[in-house]
């Protein structure tokens, strides 16, 4: 055996013993521009949040994937959280979409160290499900306090995020979507990125379910992610015989992210739905997408035979600069679960003030702007007071010295925060001669996780 043939062999005895372990173990590899990127997760993923292994890999490197957003998120608490000595004394947590997209609670620990076979850093972490919270300790340093454990179950069992309707547009549009699951057809629940369509079209196929004389099953899918055929999908992995589901209860498919439709998707549905009339058997679609049905067949991306075929109640969900009226109760919703999930004390708070401050804030990325806001104000907090980093700080020698030195000789024009925002990132960078990580890096500097630097780096195409 030749060493490329050795060092094969022992590649794939080390990822069948992973696989063998009872707990998720997720492996990220940091590269030369400092990103940790997935790249390889055990088959315990199936068991913890339905998803294939390589599937899971897959997902994380989907742009603006939930998962990819989620285990960013993870990465930043670990950067967080490898400068502090003791963290290991209290299980820290994360919350993990599964396939179906709902979040579980995960205690975790993690590791970073250097491969002997690879320049690389690495990372590993091991989650552990909050409902079997992990072992005490025998060793004092190390004991998981009663208190933590009672937390951990409390913080499992809370409710599922509701819809804040305190604005009038909001309480029209949930007035329309109780008219559309009424309706006996389909519905499309269309919207900008990340303004809540999932929550609409979960409160309709429940409104439908609640309402339906014989029964409805309810199946949702992610068409980014329809890998296998649509039944497949539909029916579980030990299933056996398909069986075609030929119950005469109303099947009900949510379909996210319809924009991102395949043909062999769009013909799978075809198919579903021709043989559940031919059997007299309801089936119903409520589909979510950033672009409207006409706009997807104009860009051919559905054919016009589509919208002829179905028709489709319409739900527009709002940007949130239109829900000006929503904000502080989602604000603090939002920060509130941070809050409990990181267990700090005292709990920060918005002032009075900041919360005008935000107010005016048109958030472009909606709920990826709002969560991404609130996780620094949370994680960034002192002595009780979010912290806000569209905010320049007055400390001297901090972003207010810097940014009003680079920028004075454009003072006589306005700038976009944008436009802003690069000249401001480039100059930190020239200061921390381009080191990003680390107590002198320009992330600590500027107060923010160094992924979260990293991603707005990319967005601005800072280089």
């Amino acid at each position: 055996m030749n060493q490329q043939d050795k060092l094969t062999a022992n590649g794939l005895f080390w990822r069948e013993l992973l696989d063998k372990l009872p707990s998720t173990v997720l492996i990220f590899r940091i590269d030369a521009d400092e990103d940790a990127r997935l790249f390889f997760v055990n088959s315990s993923i199936r068991k913890d949040l339905g998803f294939n292994p390589d599937e899971y890999v897959l997902a994380s490197e989907t742009e603006n994937s939930v998962v990819g957003k989620e285990l960013e998120m993870l990465i930043d608490e670990v950067a967080r959280l490898s400068h502090e000595k003791e963290w290991h004394q209290n299980l820290p947590k994360i919350a993990l979409s599964n396939r179906q997209g709902k979040p579980l609670r995960f205690g975790f620990t993690f590791h970073v160290f250097q491969a002997r076979t690879s320049r690389n850093n690495m990372i590993t972490v091991t989650l552990i499900p909050a409902s079997e919270p992990a072992e005490k300790s025998e060793s004092a340093s190390t004991r998981v306090a009663g208190k933590r454990r009672k937390m951990m179950s409390a913080e499992l069992a809370q409710p599922e995020v509701e819809i804040t309707a305190n604005s009038d547009v909001m309480k029209a549009v949930l007035s329309k979507a109780e008219l559309a699951a009424s309706q006996p057809g389909h519905v499309v629940v269309q919207g900008e990125a990340s303004t809540g369509k999932k929550l609409i079209a979960k409160r309709i196929a429940d409104t439908v379910v609640f309402g339906s004389a014989n029964g409805a099953k309810v199946h949702h899918l992610d068409a980014r992610h329809l890998k296998n055929g649509l039944i497949e999908n539909l029916m579980p992995a030990d299933s056996g015989e398909i069986g075609r589901l030929t119950d005469k209860t109303e099947l009900v498919l949510v379909i996210h992210h319809f924009h991102a439709v395949s043909a062999a998707l769009l013909k799978d549905l075809n198919e579903l739905s021709e043989e559940r009339q031919r059997n007299e058997q309801l089936i119903r679609f409520v589909i979510t997408t950033q672009q409207s049905l006409e706009h997807m067949v104009a860009q051919n991306k559905l054919p016009a035979t589509f919208l002829y075929q179905y028709s489709f109640f319409p739900v527009l969900v709002p940007p949130l600069r239109h829900r000006k009226e929503d904000l502080p109760k989602l604000l603090r919703f939002w920060s509130r679960r941070l809050i409990i999930a990181l267990d700090l004390d005292p709990e920060p708070k918005f002032t009075d003030d900041q919360m005008e401050q935000l107010l005016k804030n048109e958030w472009p990325q909606n709920f990826d702007d709002l969560k991404e806001f609130v996780r620094f104000a949370v994680l960034n907090s002192k002595n009780g007071q979010m912290a806000i980093y569209r905010k320049t700080s007055s400390e001297p020698g901090k972003q207010v010295a810097l940014f009003a030195e680079q920028l004075q000789p454009e003072t006589g024009a306005v700038l976009s925060y944008d436009d802003m925002s690069r000249a401001y990132f480039r100059h930190v960078l020239d200061i921390t001669k381009g080191k990003i990580y680390g107590e002198d890096g320009a992330a600590s500097l500027l107060g923010m996780p160094p992924t979260t630097f990293q991603s707005k780096l990319k967005k601005l195409g800072v280089r």
